[in-house]
């Protein structure tokens, strides 16, 4: 089996590693925040890199991630978009319990992974979809307590 090495850093929330690790196709390498610069020598063995906006991945740092594929970013994500998905799923009483996105190159379009407490209804659904910059709204069950919403 192909495995895939994960860097994780600026203090992604523990559960949001331990997720990834729960993964069997992947390696996740846990680092703390630290300068950019201090990546370059490191940054190529990634396959992806998971964190939050304190380490900047600037041009001359990408050139050197020759094997990377995916850039994720966990947090608030894009503050328009997530300010509107939040203030349709909370007029419909849909709590947002986790927001994840991730960007194949840095600015361009998003994945963003959305963990809600209730059932987002097809309502809600058809609501987001007309959010400017939802392109798609797929709605998962999970075990009857959550569900993920993916826009």
């Amino acid at each position: 089996m192909t495995r895939f090495r994960v860097l994780a850093t600026d203090e992604v929330h523990p559960r949001g590693v331990e997720l990834l690790r729960a993964e069997p196709s992947l390696v996740v390498d846990e680092r703390p925040t630290r300068p950019w610069q201090e990546l370059r020598g490191e940054i190529g063995e990634y396959d992806a890199f998971v964190g939050r906006s304190a380490t900047r991945l600037p041009a001359e740092l990408l050139r050197d991630a020759k094997r990377l594929q995916v850039i994720g970013r966990a947090g608030v994500g894009i503050p328009g978009v997530i300010g509107e998905v939040g203030t349709v799923s909370g007029s419909a009483g849909i709590n947002i319990a986790e927001y994840h996105q991730a960007r194949m190159t840095q600015d361009g379009e998003a994945l963003a992974a959305i963990s809600v407490d209730g059932t987002v209804s097809e309502q809600v659904r058809r609501r987001l979809l007309e959010v400017a910059s939802v392109r798609s709204a797929t709605v998962i069950e999970g075990d009857g307590q959550d569900a993920d919403l993916f826009e």
